[in-house]
């Protein structure tokens, strides 16, 4: 257990008065992309070395933190002492909750499925186009949340339905997302034409 930490500025850290849990995993599978992710990153900075020194402008700045030395503020060179303290951490990855009551199985089962979360919220952006909305009674941003997950439901039960149907007719269909918000986005294109 771990008590949260807010900070105001860099220099200074509050604590607030609730506590959380942090689990560290290993993964042998993680372990395995770990690397081939990085002998990747580094071949590509191999490439764009010249004399073994890289301008940061074609670096992100993750590259920057975790295997650069910097000179300056224009030039960086590949840092093997970073490049092994990096490849020591490879396979451990942390799962810090609020949810204090809850034991390591069930925090990494939870966070096995936050890709569903996040996937819905992509397609609530691209397919159903949500865009901010400025509204300020209560009632009215529960009922504009409620509409938009109402959509997502409808979407997603569309596509179960279509993936079932292509199923139990033996024919395979892929891209079944796509196909689907295509269909959509071409009737909203119909109907932005179409006066009412």
């Amino acid at each position: 257990m771990v008590q949260s930490v807010w900070t105001k500025n860099k220099n200074k850290k509050r604590y607030n008065d609730t506590f959380r849990k942090q689990f560290v995993y290993f993964s042998p599978s993680k372990q395995t992309l770990d690397k081939i992710k990085r002998q990747n990153l580094i071949n590509k900075l191999d490439k764009k070395s010249i004399n073994g020194e890289f301008p940061l402008s074609a670096l992100v700045p993750e590259c920057k933190k975790n295997y650069m030395e910097v000179d300056g503020k224009t030039v960086g060179r590949l840092n093997i002492e970073k490049i092994k303290k990096v490849a020591n951490e490879d396979a451990f990855y942390m799962i810090e909750t609020n949810i204090t009551n809850i034991d390591s199985k069930e925090a990494n089962e939870i966070y096995k499925g936050q890709w569903k979360v996040e996937e819905g919220f992509r397609t609530l952006k691209s397919a159903i186009k949500v865009r901010p909305m400025y509204v300020y009674k209560d009632e009215h941003i529960q009922s504009h949340v409620f509409l938009c997950f109402l959509s997502l439901i409808v979407l997603k039960y569309c596509i179960y339905k279509l993936k079932k149907f292509y199923k139990d007719n033996g024919e395979i269909q892929k891209n079944h997302n796509e196909s689907v918000y295509r269909c959509i986005e071409a009737y909203n294109n119909h109907n932005k034409d179409c006066e009412w």
